[in-house]
């Protein structure tokens, strides 16, 4: 399995630069028991580098592999069941910009938009989270984030791990809360109000605002 080999066209000069830690992640990986399903491991990236305007930063795949899709808090449409840290985005969602409940959980739209929705650890052993940190992952992150080249991309960072690529973006164009979890949304992601803020960063910056309706 080589891992180079499901990297959307664009983004192949740029991860192409790192493909040695790709072939080490390869080495760390077991096809049958990876969330999301290796050939959804990029999708997150079907969308090309310079149409980027937002990043939303999140952790690591849904462990049930019902739910994950390669595109961080997102799920397939047709899933009715929402994992609770959807459940709170969603929330959020309704309360900052108004609008009704969307009638999916599949937030994929949002890269029609300009807005990368990335899990700095792009995969998990199916059921259990975290267990892919630290092999490699997070250089990758790391190093496709930096290649972007514009200083006017709104970094969206939720939670702990989000907040270790907070120097990749400019203060002014930083949106920061606690993680839209459980065990910590009633911290202060709860009216961090992300999306109207990121488009006033958006619009301050002189780009066009992100239409979030789902």
């Amino acid at each position: 399995m080589d891992l180079f080999d499901y990297v959307p066209e664009p983004w192949q000069g740029i991860l192409g630069e790192i493909k040695p830690t790709l072939a080490t992640i390869s080495h760390h990986l077991d096809k049958e028991s990876v969330n999301p399903k290796i050939e959804n491991v990029f999708a997150a990236l079907n969308i090309p580098p310079e149409k980027v305007k937002v990043v939303i930063l999140g952790q690591d795949p849904y462990p049930d592999p019902r739910h994950a899709t390669g595109v961080a808090f997102s799920i397939p449409e047709e899933i009715s069941v929402r994992p609770p840290t959807l459940r709170n985005i969603l929330k959020e969602y309704v309360d900052d910009l108004g609008f009704p409940e969307p009638p999916s959980g599949d937030l994929s739209r949002w890269m029609e938009e300009g807005v990368l929705l990335l899990n700095p650890i792009l995969t998990c052993k199916s059921g259990v989270s975290l267990t892919h940190q630290g092999i490699g992952w997070e250089e990758v992150s790391h190093h496709l984030l930096s290649s972007l080249s514009s200083p006017k991309i709104v970094g969206v960072l939720w939670g702990k791990k989000a907040l270790d690529y907070q120097k990749i973006f400019a203060q002014e164009m930083t949106v920061a809360s606690p993680h839209p979890s459980p065990l910590s949304a009633y911290r202060g992601f709860f009216g961090s109000k992300p999306f109207s803020t990121t488009n006033e960063r958006l619009i301050g910056a002189g780009i066009s605002p992100i239409n979030w309706r789902l």
